[in-house]
């Protein structure tokens, strides 16, 4: 196991075929953090922030090594305003979701490299934050028991995000959003302005 941390958008490059692989085969996916649209974000974004690209690998039977784990962090001089350094998945402008790329195949050895990794982390850096994960899909699941199991500290924050449905009529609308009360009134006016036109 060996982990790569990339500082330079530019080395990045030489990992794209290993990082399409790990897109292909990864226990969650995740668009926003594929090549074909990071990468690009990475190139026009990635000099204003202080990158560190995580990328775990695994050494096979074959003395191959075959990416496993790809942890885009930032490092972040603030928390809440407050003068508290710590690493962050990388959210640029157009990413809505930060879950990281985790081949599904090495999933708790993916899990040990990283919190290994972690604890090698300057003191400086007081912790590392991976918001806006899908807090019911399988990376969630799978990393917060592996924390529990292995007595690691960590805090969850959740909130639960508006979901837009369509609805099939507008009296469909009015009849399960606004109260009887209401209902009542607008079409006793409904009824009061159709006789005085």
């Amino acid at each position: 196991m060996s982990t790569i941390v990339i500082k330079n958008k530019a080395e990045i490059q030489a990992y794209i075929p290993a990082w399409d692989e790990l897109a292909k085969n990864c226990v969650e996916s995740n668009a926003f953090y594929e090549s074909w649209i990071f990468n690009p974000a990475l190139q026009t974004l990635g000099d204003k922030e202080n990158l560190n690209l995580v990328l775990i690998f695994s050494d096979e039977p074959q003395h191959t090594s075959k990416l496993i784990g790809f942890f885009p962090f930032v490092e972040v001089k603030k928390f809440h305003h407050l003068p508290i350094r710590h690493l962050a998945l990388w959210q640029y402008p157009q990413c809505f979701l930060s879950t990281p790329l985790i081949h599904k195949d090495f999933v708790e050895e993916c899990y040990i490299q990283l919190t290994s990794w972690i604890q090698s982390l300057p003191k400086n850096l007081w912790m590392v934050r991976m918001k806006m994960v899908c807090g019911d899909g399988p990376f969630y699941n799978s990393f917060s028991s592996f924390l529990l199991t292995n007595q690691k500290n960590f805090e969850v924050t959740r909130f639960d995000r508006a979901i837009l449905k369509k609805i099939t009529s507008v009296e469909k609308f009015f009849k399960e959003s606004i109260s009887k009360k209401m209902l009542h009134e607008l079409k006793r006016k409904k009824k009061w302005f159709s006789k005085n036109r």
